[in-house]
């Protein structure tokens, strides 16, 4: 239903990723890729099986990308679109 959304912040600052799904038993899992990377890896931060997701965001994480993994009881799996961090020039 909805997608997360890139955000641009600065280091110290706070990105916040959101998904919002429907179905029966839905499950959340995100994942990031880091910078420059083709890898994605499944997040064990505070909210990672959540449909939220908060991520400090530090000079190592600039440019990093999220998505979240969506299961229903069913077993229909669907992974979102990637959202990314972006430095803020200001």
């Amino acid at each position: 239903i909805q997608q997360p959304e890139d955000v641009v912040g600065k280091v110290g600052d706070t990105a916040t990723f959101t998904i919002k799904a429907e179905g029966d038993g839905v499950t959340y899992q995100w994942q990031y890729c880091n910078n420059g990377s083709t890898s994605w890896t499944n997040s064990k931060m505070t909210g990672a099986d959540t449909n939220t997701i908060e991520v400090k965001i530090t000079k190592g994480r600039i440019g990093q990308k999220y998505r979240c993994i969506v299961k229903d009881s069913k077993g229909k799996k669907l992974t979102s679109d990637a959202a990314q961090i972006i430095q803020a020039t200001k």
